[in-house]
C-alpha cells in the first residue's frame, strides 16, 4: 500500500513518520508509557532507525501501530515486537502473518513478543504463539 488513503499494512520512515506522528502517537501513547518508556525516546529509535514502524491504515485513519525491532538473543535472531496497539483487531491482526513471512525472508528464527500483556497470550494462541518466560519488575 503506498498511499495513506487506501486501507492496508504499510511501513512508515522519515518524511512520513513525520507527517503521520500525531496519529501514530494517539494510539501508542498508552503502551509505550505503560511500558516505562517515553514516546521522544521512541520517535528518536524510529527516526535512527532503530526501530521500526509498520501501520494498519483504513480509509486512510492509522487504526493500528506495530513497533518491532531486530535483536540478537543467544544464537537466535528475533524481530521483537516492541509494542502493538490499536482498534478493532479483527480489522489487521489477520495481516500477522505477513510479517512473518517478512521476518523469514530476513532470516529471522523467531518472533518475540517482550512486552506484551496478559490478555495477548490467548489471543496469539491460536496462530503458535507460546508463553516462553514470564518478565517480574519491581520498581525502586
Amino acid at each position: 500500500m503506498n498511499q495513506m488513503n487506501n486501507t492496508g499494512i504499510t511501513a512508515i520512515t522519515g518524511e512520513a513518520l513525520e507527517t503521520m506522528w500525531s496519529q501514530v502517537y494517539a494510539i501508542l501513547n498508552k503502551v509505550v508509557t505503560d511500558a516505562g518508556e517515553s514516546m521522544p525516546e521512541l520517535y528518536e529509535d524510529l527516526m535512527e532507525q532503530r526501530a521500526s514502524l509498520v501501520v494498519y491504515v483504513k480509509d486512510g485513519v492509522i487504526e493500528a501501530a506495530v513497533i518491532t525491532e531486530v535483536i540478537e538473543i543467544g544464537p537466535k535472531m528475533c524481530l521483537n515486537i516492541r509494542h502493538l496497539a490499536g482498534k478493532d483487531r479483527r480489522n489487521w491482526l489477520h495481516h500477522l502473518p505477513m510479517m512473518e513471512a517478512w521476518a523469514k525472508d530476513q532470516d529471522i528464527d523467531s518472533i518475540l513478543i517482550s512486552r506484551g500483556r496478559e490478555g495477548w497470550r490467548e489471543i496469539l494462541k491460536p496462530h503458535g504463539y507460546k508463553l516462553q518466560a514470564i518478565i517480574l519488575e519491581k520498581d525502586l
